[in-house]
């Protein structure tokens, strides 16, 4: 009986058809095999009949497997134990103890070069950051110390307090030396034994890696970061230390009202360009810390504290350009390209004390006139983000010889002007001030001070400008303008 197209297949026609897709399927496997740069036995290594080990032990393909896209995404740089993947000069430093490197084995054998800052003194887990030290609790060593500035490696942080953990409490300063500050938020210190830690926190914590710079004051100064700067830069007398990972500000909100952001002494825009690698944590930060009843060791930790200091903030002796990480940090924001021009910057105060309208005129034409006849740029910012947007107003400072304007805390935004630059502050008869002059002293700038009569000498020492209109003796600035420039 004859069949149909539409007839449905007999059995010898099923076997032809599984036997074509059985050889297909073997056929295509061996044709990928060998394209991909497999061999016999990495073909039969699917099927389960080899044992040849096709992934080395650092992850890439072995021998004959290798191929071009292979090396073009791992790369066939040489990698052996115990040294830095890589070519280079990695591996001339095989783990030698004098480097500053230790070698960091974390998940699956991954493995990394990292600077080894501090000795912690205890077991350390990398995976998650916890510590377990045993009945070996870690202690505290004190760095440096001045009254209200202190470096201290190794405190504890637990529910609001910190703890100073030492056997020989006479080699520490006062807790009152180190912070005096009792603000609104739980905020602690106390010095205690081994043994009473122990007792307290048991034998686990988590370390906060890194340098932590930890501001005690309720409220905001805009000096409080150069004094930071200036004490945690009097460890190393090469200016060579990395960045704080972080800045804890356990009395000040993030926010106040109506999502305005609080002021923690520097614009927000200036932190992020002169601090790019730091974390600021604020009380909301430290009272989750408060809230976990677990023990936090920070590594390092700077402390300062207006209240607790002397006059002075600037006491210690740092390492030479101290300052210079910092500054060109925020002129490599910029560009940190160089003026063509010595540029004279007048920065012009929105609150606070103003000179009149004509003399504010006078001044202006007078400092144009200057430029004109001596090759400088005259630039006239705002300190007000609303008239002077802070890129331009900070652009203009970063590359300044010379910052003038009416005293105030606006023209501490002259510790960014070029390294040797200076500062003119105008103020009114008899009301003169030093907290700008030892700020940008400190820093290594020039300062000039006046009154619409003369210029102050180094040991005036007179009240804090008050009221809000100021004279200025336009000539007399000038002069003193042009006499900074020429030195």
């Amino acid at each position: 009986m004859a069949r149909n197209w539409l007839a449905p297949p007999d059995r010898r026609e099923l076997s032809l058809i599984f036997f074509s897709l059985t050889v297909f399927t073997l056929a295509f496997n061996f044709s990928n095999s060998v394209r991909f740069g497999a061999s016999q036995n990495a073909l039969l290594g699917r099927l389960g009949f080899s044992s040849s080990r096709i992934i080395g032990s650092d992850g890439r393909r072995d021998g004959s497997t290798k191929d071009a896209l292979e090396s073009l995404i791992f790369g066939d740089f040489p990698w052996d134990n115990d040294h830095v993947a890589g070519h280079g000069m990695d591996k001339a430093h095989p783990l030698d103890k004098s480097n500053g490197l230790s070698l960091v084995v974390g998940d699956h054998k991954a493995t990394w070069m990292r600077p080894r800052h501090v000795k912690l003194g205890f077991k350390r887990q990398e995976a998650n950051g916890i510590m377990s030290w045993g009945d070996k609790m870690p202690l505290t060593t004190l760095k440096t110390h001045k009254p209200g500035y202190t470096v201290l490696d190794n405190v504890v942080m637990h529910q609001g307090t910190v703890y100073i953990v030492t056997n020989s409490q006479e080699d520490f300063p006062s807790v009152d030396s180190i912070v005096s500050t009792r603000g609104p938020a739980h905020h602690d210190w106390e010095i205690i034994s081994p043994i009473d830690a122990h007792a307290r926190f048991g034998s686990l914590g988590a370390s906060v890696h890194g340098t932590s710079w930890l501001v005690a004051d309720t409220t905001s100064d805009n000096s409080t970061f150069a004094a930071l700067q200036h004490t945690y830069s009097s460890l190393d007398t090469s200016a060579s230390l990395p960045p704080p990972q972080r800045v804890i500000f356990p009395h000040i909100y993030a926010f106040k009202g109506d999502r305005i952001r609080a002021d923690v002494g520097l614009h927000p825009y200036t932190i992020k360009a002169a601090f790019p690698h730091t974390n600021f944590l604020f009380r909301e930060d430290w009272e989750d810390f408060e809230n976990l009843d677990f023990p936090y060791v920070l590594e390092r930790v700077v402390v300062a504290d207006h209240r607790a200091a002397d006059e002075n903030i600037f006491t210690h002796t740092p390492a030479a350009g101290w300052w210079a990480p910092v500054r060109n940090t925020m002129a490599n924001y910029f560009g940190d390209a160089k003026p063509k021009k010595k540029v004279i910057t007048y920065l012009e105060n929105t609150d606070g004390l103003k000179p009149s309208a004509a003399e504010h005129g006078d001044l202006l034409h007078a400092l144009a006139k200057l430029a004109a006849s001596q090759g400088y740029e005259v630039h006239v910012v705002s300190a007000d983000d609303q008239e002077t947007p802070w890129k331009l107003r900070m652009a203009s400072v970063v590359q300044s010889s010379v910052v003038l304007g009416v005293a105030g805390s606006h023209m501490m935004d002259a510790l960014w002007m070029d390294a040797q630059g200076a500062l003119v502050e105008l103020f009114p008869k008899g009301s003169f001030s030093r907290d700008r002059e030892v700020a940008v002293r400190a820093v290594g700038l020039k300062y000039t001070a006046l009154d619409h009569e003369r210029v102050y000498t180094a040991e005036e020492t007179l009240s804090e400008p008050e009221g809000s209109s100021i004279q200025i003796n336009v000539n007399l600035v000038v002069k003193s303008v042009q006499d900074v420039l020429s030195r």
